[in-house]
Formats: structure tokens, C-alpha cells, sequence
């Protein structure tokens, strides 16, 4: 490692600060082409990009340089110290999409100054690496919740910098992994449209209101399940074979198991809480994740469900049809519209969630449905174990990389 340098950022980056835009310039659609979203930091705080909520602002010459193009790298200057763990400062994302948007302000986009001297997907990574969020969390001012970190905070930041052959050599093999991920990714989502897709030719066209054909009803969730209940929750330790999957895991269509957390191996956990191969669970409690509806496709007994979600327990041909049933733009609409309580304690009451209506079709559809959507599922389960599994290793890579503990030429991969 006599090759690499010890440096900051000063000289090898520009960050580009984002645009003061006036609330009074927006609009709350994109009226023609001359009209872009605006990309904030809540669209950027959890490290993807994304179009929630957006609002848009009509294209003028004075705003080129905040136009973003693709695989941009935007970091978040304003955020959570990293302690937070999620909307944190510094939190680093790549544009992917392929429309363009505008950048508004405490949102930066950086990018190399000579890219014979550092490498922009590298530079990606290092930001990515958790020394680099810290050091930056400590650089910043203000409250816990609403940190700051400025333009010098980030091109000051101290580097160990290979040379650009190395720097090229990480960031490909950092790549191969997201690549791979990306591309799983996609064909979720198209297995996904494929279910939405079946669901809606076969049972969207319906309300409940509606004449239904001969063997179908209206119904209420209770009436139909084997058992609604919610979770379980005790203290916790810091490891054991006993897990906790609460709201934070569950992200609706897939799980994020590096939240789980842990219960000792000897509580005494209520048969009824363990969740169980086809349940359906729904985090019932708390904004930004209230209302997620997970399918549990896997064959496990010691995974106990948090008391902030509800279990819905169904015969195996229900669980998938309520599932998108719920996931539905409809079913989740009448579902969000049965939140209760005040800001910062909204929930899902389980009275309401047991009483919930839906339409239920006749057991002989509920079979010819069953057969051709459980082969979607069985290769989305496959897909998110391979996710897990490929995200674990690219995070474990990353830092040895960029620390120089471990060198390309030591790491096995394979691009099969």
C-alpha cells in the first residue's frame, strides 16, 4: 500500500450545492416537458432515489447545471446523525432513473474533477463506506434530527486514495454486486406486475357493492382468517436464536432482515406469535411504515412477529388473494382510510382489521388463481435470498476494500 495517499478530497471533487427553488413556482403535476420533478432530501435520505411526492418546476436556462442526469452521485446535507441510522447526513444515493429531474437545495451532487485522478464509481463507495458517514456526522452542526454538513465539510474529508487502476479495480468489483442486485431487483418488480396483473383481470373489476357472480360474497377478514393477532414483544438481548421481526424489517414486498432483533432463547413466547409460512404481515403502528403488508413465504419456527404488527393468518389460497387484495391501489386505499389516533401515534386498530370487508370468490377460482401465482412468488422468495445474500457480501467487501485490508487481487468473485 506505498502507493496510496493520504489526502482529502480537496482538489479530486466538486460538490454542487442544489437549487433554492420558490414554493410559489410549483406545481403538483408535470403539465408538459418543459416540467421536471424536483429531486429533496427526502428523496434521497435512505439511499435510493425515488419520485414520492414530488412536485415539479418548468425548465428555464438559469437551471441547467441542476439538471440531473443519470447515475449522478447525490449526497444529503441535511439528515439525522448517523446514530439515526435511517435519513442520515451524508447519506449517499446514485440517480438511476431515466427521466430527469431538477436538484433543490441541501441536496449536492458530487463528481470527480479529473477523472484521470479518481474515479467517479469509486468515489461512490467511499462515501458508502461507514468511516466516511461518521466522519461526516461528526463534521455536522445542529440538532440530532436536523444535522447540517456544509460543501467544505465534504471536500475536506481525509482519504486513503489508491491509484486510479486500483481505485477502478474496487469500485468493478463493488459494481458486479449492485449489478447483480439491480437486475434481481427488475425481475421482481416484473413478477410483481405479472400478480398485480392476474389480480386485476380476475377480481379488480369488482366493488363491494357490486352483483357478484354466483358463489362469491362480501366478508370480513376475521370471517375468513384462521386467526388475526398482533405480536409479541419483551426485552431485548444482543444476540440469540430467538428473533424479533418488527416494523422496520418488514418493507412490504421484501424483508430487510439486518433489522431483526433478538429475544433470550428462554422467554416463554406465546405459540400463536410465531409467524407462521403464509401469513400476512401488517405493521400496525407508527407513520412511515403503518400500512406494509408483507406475504411470509418462508418455513421457519423460531421468528416471532412484533407486537406493533398484526398477524392475518389464512388457508394457503386465501393468503395470497388477500394479500393483493391489500396491496392493491383500492384495498390499501380503504385500508390507510381506517388509520386512527394523532400525529406521531397513528395505528391500525385490530378491531378495524378484523372487521375489514373484501370480496371473497369462490374456492373453485381461488385454486385456478392459486396455481398460477404461486410459481411468481417461489421465484421472488429465490430472488430476495440471493438479494440478502449478495448485499451481505458486497457489505462485508466494502470496507477491507477501501481500508486496503483485503486487495482485489485476494478477492474471489465470479460474474456467472
Amino acid at each position: 500500500m506505498n502507493d496510496w495517499k493520504e489526502t482529502t478530497l480537496v482538489g479530486y471533487i466538486e460538490l454542487l450545492n442544489g437549487y433554492a427553488f420558490k414554493s410559489n413556482d410549483f406545481v403538483l403535476s408535470k403539465l408538459n416537458d418543459n416540467y421536471l420533478p424536483i429531486i429533496k432530501i427526502k428523496n434521497v435520505a435512505n439511499g435510493d432515489v425515488n419520485f414520492n411526492d414530488v412536485v415539479y418546476h418548468k425548465i428555464e436556462p438559469n437551471l441547467e447545471k441542476y439538471i440531473l442526469g443519470k447515475d449522478d452521485i447525490l449526497i444529503a446535507l441535511t439528515g439525522n446523525h448517523p446514530f439515526a441510522k435511517t435519513q442520515v447526513v451524508g447519506g449517499v444515493s446514485r440517480f438511476k432513473m431515466n427521466e430527469k429531474a431538477f436538484l433543490n437545495q441541501r441536496v449536492g451532487k458530487i463528481y470527480s474533477q479529473n477523472i484521470n485522478k479518481l474515479d467517479e464509481n469509486y468515489i461512490y463507495y467511499f462515501f458508502n463506506w461507514k468511516n466516511t458517514k461518521f466522519y461526516l456526522g461528526n463534521q455536522s452542526s445542529g440538532s440530532a434530527s436536523q444535522a447540517n454538513i456544509s460543501k467544505n465539510d465534504v471536500l475536506n474529508t481525509p482519504i486513503h486514495l489508491p491509484p486510479l487502476s486500483e481505485q477502478k479495480a474496487i469500485a468493478n468489483v463493488l459494481t458486479s454486486f449492485d449489478n447483480k442486485i439491480e437486475l434481481l431487483q427488475q425481475q421482481n418488480q416484473t413478477l410483481e406486475t405479472i400478480a398485480q396483473t392476474i389480480f386485476a383481470a380476475w377480481f379488480g373489476k369488482y366493488q363491494l357493492n357490486d352483483e357478484l357472480p354466483k358463489g362469491w360474497r362480501v366478508d370480513s377478514l376475521e370471517n375468513i382468517s384462521e386467526e388475526i393477532t398482533r405480536g409479541f414483544t419483551t426485552k431485548y438481548v444482543d444476540k440469540s436464536n430467538l428473533i424479533n421481526l418488527n416494523q422496520k424489517v418488514n418493507k412490504g414486498k421484501y424483508l430487510e432482515k439486518q433489522h431483526f432483533k433478538y429475544y433470550s432463547n428462554e422467554t416463554e413466547v406465546p405459540t400463536n406469535k410465531f409467524i407462521k409460512k403464509y401469513d400476512l404481515l401488517l405493521n400496525s403502528l407508527g407513520e412511515g411504515t403503518l400500512g406494509r403488508v408483507h406475504l411470509y413465504c418462508e418455513q421457519t419456527s423460531n421468528v416471532v412477529a412484533d407486537q406493533h404488527i398484526t398477524i392475518l393468518r389464512f388457508k394457503k389460497a386465501l393468503a395470497f388473494y388477500v394479500y393483493q387484495v391489500l396491496i392493491s391501489k383500492k384495498g390499501n386505499f380503504r385500508l390507510m382510510n381506517e388509520i386512527s389516533g394523532t400525529t406521531g401515534m397513528l395505528m391500525l386498530n385490530i378491531g378495524k382489521v378484523r372487521l375489514f370487508k373484501i370480496i371473497v370468490p369462490d374456492d373453485y377460482m381461488l385454486k385456478k388463481y392459486l396455481g398460477l401465482v404461486i410459481p411468481l412468488f417461489e421465484k421472488l422468495e429465490i430472488n430476495n435470498a440471493q438479494i440478502q445474500s449478495l448485499t451481505k457480501t458486497r457489505d462485508t467487501l466494502l470496507p477491507k476494500l477501501m481500508s486496503g485490508a483485503l486487495r482485489v487481487s485476494e478477492v474471489k468473485t465470479s460474474t456467472n
